[in-house]
């Protein structure tokens, strides 16, 4: 395993990324995942609970935007490949779409309706808030996710930057689910909102000192027919997607849970 493993190190591209650019990098990544973490732990108790949306509507609502969020990252991916800006066609996604990614995660959390005074309002609000966020949403971490291979070009650089990541990540995990409902309840829930959004630029923000683009991945290398045909015949990725289908379904349905489980036992 160590002689395979030198092997491949070995005959890889030499690293172009510092310490720095990685921790930027990986820094970033709290910024990406915490406005998410937030919003699949504490959304729906916050519209059902706090705002008084019946759980049928909220339900409908989310099920419908599941199907439009299965849709749009590949379509919002395939549009992001073929973008030619001078910054590149990462970069200049994350640097001028994370303010609206986050002012629209905000936003959710400052539905101005009351479900117990007018319960369609508030769900036309809810359904068209959650759609725009996610819209930016995917602009911002697709162009995230897909930069991490262009940019990190060999295995010990990809392995040290997802290392940084995941630090990252955990943390934005923990506070995702364990601050919400405490700042909700003593601040109010858009005050909640407002702060998680603010963490989550200066976040992403700085982590944007790191990153660069190199012109080498310009060039996009299939259609998107060719693209989805490669994907639907690729065994390996069909096995990951289920198992991570799988994965989501258990962690998110437990995550959305917590807040009512909490309340109401």
């Amino acid at each position: 395993m160590t002689t395979a493993t030198t092997d491949i190190t070995q005959s890889e591209p030499q690293a172009r990324t510092s310490q720095f650019q990685r921790w930027m990098f990986g820094g970033a990544m709290m910024g990406i995942t915490m406005p998410g973490q937030v919003f699949g732990v504490s959304l729906l108790f916050f519209y059902t609970d706090v705002k008084h949306l019946p759980p049928s509507w909220a339900a409908t609502a989310l099920t419908i935007y599941a199907i439009y969020n299965a849709v749009n990252n590949p379509l919002i991916g395939y549009w992001q490949d073929r973008t030619r800006f001078r910054l590149g066609r990462r970069i200049p996604w994350l640097r001028y779409g994370s303010v609206p990614f986050l002012v629209t995660f905000a936003a959710l959390w400052l539905a101005p309706f009351d479900g117990n005074d007018d319960p369609v309002a508030l769900l036309i609000y809810f359904f068209v808030a959650i759609v725009i966020y996610d819209g930016f949403n995917s602009a911002v971490g697709n162009s995230y996710y897909a930069l991490l291979p262009e940019m990190f070009v060999n295995y010990r650089e990809r392995t040290d930057v997802a290392a940084k990541m995941m630090i990252f990540l955990t943390v934005a995990l923990l506070l995702g689910v364990a601050l919400p409902p405490v700042i909700g309840d003593r601040l109010g829930w858009g005050t909640m909102g407002t702060i998680f959004a603010g963490i989550s630029l200066v976040a992403i923000l700085i982590g944007q000192a790191g990153m660069v683009e190199s012109a080498e991945t310009q060039e996009p290398t299939m259609s998107f027919t060719d693209a989805l045909r490669y994907l639907a015949t690729n065994r390996s990725f069909l096995t990951l997607t289920f198992a991570q289908t799988l994965r989501f379904v258990t962690t998110n349905s437990m995550a959305t849970g917590m807040a009512f489980f909490v309340k109401y036992t």
